[in-house]
């Protein structure tokens, strides 16, 4: 797609030049490249008005595309409340061009996988602000289904990733009413196992390898390192690892309400029907800790394939952005072990200085704020 592009006249060459020179200044601290992205970002979002005002070149692989590259950019440079609220504002314009693409986007194969990373992102948005999938969104994922290629992993993810986003919507006034972390809990229960269940030890493309203790950094969590085939299949692991951590959380939480009411002798019915003693929940809240304290191992374990080969000390390749959002996440969780948690903090702390020559981001403020909204 982009060679059959006219270099300086389209769309999709000055969103992938805005995005890549953001990434480029914000990891060297060049402020002239960061000049150029802005240029090339303000350049896209003309081509892309007048691109979206043409019902042919509206249908574009290439405009979609071009928005979700102008998405990466903003999460890049403008950091904080404003990041999510740009990125939104896009992906809800990406949703409305995907139901105008049609059946016509599954034509080809990078059209579905274009389809595919859009509702992606369009999930991660919605689970960011605790709301369901808008309706028009659910439509076209139902819809998309009979065309996409079901051996795909992202594709197999996105069914656990919509009931995961139902959930993280339901509970989102928990601060208000506790009960409702109760009232989740079978359904937490039921879609933990289907997550974990999707990856095996040996899957030929999420699989992974212990790596050898002379081929182990020093400085890894509890000697432990691993290999994975590419940074996508970590990304994606780590995904579904997150979505496990969370469920846990809140079934954590379930268990101590039901104690709570059942030693204050109100009603333990469970949502699916009968009735539990508190050594259930308790022994609950024990497999949470205890599969909590194995996740955030398997995360961790993930740090050292992610230095650069040539570098003389700990630097950080770019890909391993990827890895602050589930480093806070286990630093913010109260199941994870105390242990983990402060390793979490001082590598996401160690990742920011050296990912962000810029200084964009307060990083002490992303990693402890429980309800930070700056995003990578």
């Amino acid at each position: 797609m982009y060679v059959r592009c006219r270099r300086g006249e389209d769309t999709l060459s000055a969103a992938i030049d805005a995005a890549s020179f953001a990434a480029y200044a914000r990891q060297t601290g060049h402020r002239g490249c960061m000049d150029r992205g802005r240029r090339s970002y303000a350049l896209a979002l003309s081509r892309l008005n007048s691109a979206l005002t043409d019902p042919a070149t509206a249908v574009l692989d290439q405009t979609l595309a071009s928005i979700l590259l102008l998405g990466i950019f903003e999460s890049i440079v403008f950091p904080g409340a404003r990041s999510p609220e740009e990125w939104t504002t896009h992906l809800f314009g990406a949703s409305k061009l995907l139901r105008l693409r049609g059946l016509k986007q599954f034509e080809s194969e990078f059209g579905a996988h274009l389809f595919s990373h859009t509702i992606s992102n369009i999930s991660a948005s919605s689970m960011q602000r605790f709301v369901n999938l808008p309706d028009e969104v659910q439509s076209l994922n139902e819809m998309a289904q009979a065309f996409l290629n079901p051996n795909d992993i992202g594709n197999r993810i996105n069914p656990v990733t919509e009931r995961l986003v139902r959930i993280k919507a339901r509970i989102s006034n928990y601060s208000r009413d506790r009960g409702v972390l109760y009232e989740v809990f079978d359904d937490a229960a039921v879609l933990e196992q289907e997550t974990a269940a999707l990856v095996k030890p040996d899957d030929p493309e999420l699989g992974y390898t212990i790596r050898p203790q002379e081929d182990t950094p020093p400085w890894a969590y509890r000697g432990i390192a691993y290999h994975y085939k590419s940074p996508r299949a970590t990304k994606i692991c780590n995904t579904l690892r997150m979505a496990r951590l969370f469920l846990w959380e809140v079934m954590s939480a379930g268990a101590s309400l039901a104690i709570e009411r059942m030693q204050n002798q109100t009603d333990t019915k469970t949502p699916r029907g009968g009735f539990r003693d508190s050594s259930y929940f308790t022994a609950a809240r024990e497999e949470a800790r205890r599969l909590a304290d194995e996740i955030a191992t398997e995360v961790l374990g993930c740090l050292p394939d992610f230095l650069e080969p040539s570098s003389p000390g700990p630097r950080f390749s770019p890909s391993s952005r990827t890895l602050i959002w589930p480093l806070s996440v286990i630093y913010k969780n109260r199941i994870c072990p105390p242990q983990a948690r402060e390793y979490a903090r001082s590598l996401a702390d160690e990742f920011v200085k050296d990912l962000d020559r810029l200084q964009l981001v307060d990083a002490r403020k992303f990693i402890t704020d429980p309800e930070s909204s700056e995003d990578w």
